[in-house]
């Protein structure tokens, strides 16, 4: 009997030790540890809106514009000229060769031709061009450089000396001239402002205003609908819309947003964008305005005052809004622990186990899983763990 005994209960202890051992030896659930940045956001559709201004004819006519789409324009400048005359093709072409002689000269900022100066003076004049090769040299001013260069060469082959200033007027009265062979009058256009000039049109110029969309709900933004821009006609009648002058010192996006998103949200919290429409282009812009909510969803304004030069011809596009960044490791919830009341996690390096301090930086929403990130007074830091525990014996 008690033989009996002992052999059963020397089975039972052999099959708690072997599957005891094969417990101890069968592997755990880990994750490979890997530094990342990870991010809360959005996608949705935008439009975009800016303080336009936009000029029109007083009459009928023909336009020409001193300034390509895009180009920057400062306050006062001449941007378009509507002339009530005939004009021809070929006229058009001259002045607008004469507008970028007219250019070229005002950006030279240097003698476009030289003289035939005493020898002391020539050698003067070289000397200092030479000076403003080196220090154009220094800020990598190749355009400077080739400028300067140029001057050289035209004093030492003895061109007429001619100033910018005398340069602009000649020019200006070659113009003038040109512009003589027109009939009738001519409306000039002056910028009211400095910003960028476009001759491309959607008819929102007036609607989706920075005060307008202060104002906008969800249903407001709904029922928005853009057309596409259209390059203005050169020839015009009285009331046609000529050109416009864009602030390119700050523009805005109009989006809207679940209101789930946006808990905790404030305004003037800063965001990062990124649009479909405008490949490669990464902005920062703050909240300047949050709608009350409606349908579950809310209307946000956010101002950005970085130069995007598609953001001021764009009218919508889709947009990854970035609320925030979040730089650490990403582990499952279940991998957070808690020892002697010391939140952290298990992590091996060099096939060494260890418990490993952390602050949780961010839980995503469905709680599936937290970033992390080493206390600043730590220890022992997570730098260069290998993996973590996922599991518990």
């Amino acid at each position: 009997m008690k033989k009996g005994f002992a052999a059963v209960f020397l089975a039972v202890l052999c099959t708690f030790l072997f599957y005891g051992i094969r417990y101890m030896k069968s592997p755990l659930l880990t994750q490979e540890a890997v530094y990342g940045t990870y991010e809360e956001s959005v996608y949705t559709d935008c439009y975009f809106v800016r303080e336009e201004t936009v000029y029109s004819a007083q009459s009928s006519g023909t336009v020409y514009n001193h300034y390509s789409d895009g180009a920057r324009v400062g306050k006062d400048a001449l941007v378009s000229t509507l002339y009530t005359g005939e004009v021809s093709e070929s006229l058009l072409r001259e002045l607008s060769t004469i507008d970028k002689k007219i250019e070229n000269a005002r950006a030279s900022a240097l003698y476009v031709n030289t003289a035939a100066e005493d020898d002391s003076n020539l050698e003067n004049r070289i000397d200092e061009y030479k000076l403003k090769i080196i220090e154009a040299s220094v800020h990598n001013d190749t355009r400077k450089i080739s400028q300067y260069k140029a001057a050289i060469n035209g004093l030492r082959q003895g061109s007429a000396v001619i100033s910018v200033e005398a340069a602009v007027a000649g020019l200006t009265a070659e113009k003038s001239a040109a512009e003589s062979k027109i009939g009738g009058v001519k409306q000039e256009v002056y910028a009211g402002q400095s910003g960028v000039f476009s001759t491309v049109l959607d008819g929102m110029e007036h609607i989706l205003t920075p005060e307008k969309v202060m104002e906008y709900g969800v249903s407001d933004f709904n029922a928005i609908t853009t057309v596409t821009g259209k390059t203005a006609n050169q020839t015009v009648n009285a009331g046609d819309s000529i050109c416009k002058i864009v602030n390119n010192h700050q523009w805005y996006v109009l989006c809207a947003v679940a209101s789930e998103r946006l808990e905790n949200k404030k305004m003037n919290s800063s965001v990062t964008m990124r649009f479909d429409d405008i490949p490669g282009a990464e902005v920062t812009g703050r909240i300047v305005y949050i709608s009350e909510p409606q349908d579950g969803k809310n209307v946000l304004l956010i101002e950005s005052t970085q130069y995007l030069e598609s953001a001021y011809s764009l009218r919508s596009s889709s947009m990854e809004l970035v609320f925030k960044s979040y730089s650490g490791y990403r582990v499952p919830v279940s991998a957070i622990r808690t020892r002697d009341g010391v939140k952290g996690v298990l992590g091996r390096k060099n096939n060494v186990e260890n418990f490993y301090p952390c602050d949780v930086v961010y839980t995503n929403e469905s709680g599936e899983y937290v970033i992390i990130r080493s206390p600043e007074n730590a220890d022992r830091k997570l730098d260069g763990v290998d993996e973590f525990v996922l599991g518990e014996r």
